[in-house]
């Protein structure tokens, strides 16, 4: 059980280093850049906010692309250890998030903070759930056929993630950011 701990214990450190340095790098690198009001001109989180984005067309890249991302947790997590599989998805994850939390703090101050915390809503919660599940797959010893039906459940509610965010948080998003910033 001591192991596990110091396993958690780094896991912590790399969750929390994840997000100093996004917030870090993001107001390094995108400091000049935070009066422009085009700032996620490329991006799908202002077509969300706006409105203006297919729900069937956003799904399936949504499947796509989160599709990949679990692919490469998946090897991850199969192919090396454990604590590479778990901190590498939770480091990303962290990091990613306090740049989105940065960025969207320099484009619209302290109410892009709750902007950004409505982008992840409710979806994240699902995808936590399934690396949850993969952590759960990696703390015990199971049978092939245990970790076969695991796997498919990790698959099943990454989709619904996929889901929830492609039908749902875009219809949450331009709701709360039209009564957050009236746009």
């Amino acid at each position: 059980m001591e192991q596990n701990e110091k396993v958690y214990q780094i896991w912590k450190v790399i969750f929390f280093t994840g997000i100093i340095l996004g917030a870090f790098l993001t107001n390094l690198f995108f400091k000049n850049q935070a009066g422009i009001s085009d700032l996620w001109n490329l991006d799908q989180y202002r077509t969300i906010a706006a409105g203006e984005l297919p729900q069937k067309q956003y799904f399936i890249f949504l499947l796509f692309r989160r599709g990949k991302q679990l692919l490469g947790i998946l090897l991850l997590f199969f192919f090396t250890n454990r604590f590479i599989g778990i901190g590498v998805p939770l480091f990303l994850f962290s990091f990613s998030t306090s740049a989105l939390f940065a960025l969207e703090t320099m484009r619209i101050g302290i109410v892009g903070v709750l902007v950004s915390i409505v982008y992840l809503i409710p979806h994240y919660f699902v995808y936590s759930g399934a690396l949850y599940g993969l952590f759960q797959i990696g703390e015990k010893q199971k049978k092939d056929y245990q970790m076969l039906l695991q796997l498919i459940c990790i698959i099943g509610i990454w989709g619904l993630g996929c889901y929830i965010e492609a039908y749902w948080n875009p219809t949450l998003v331009q709701k709360i950011t039209m009564l957050l910033i009236g746009k």
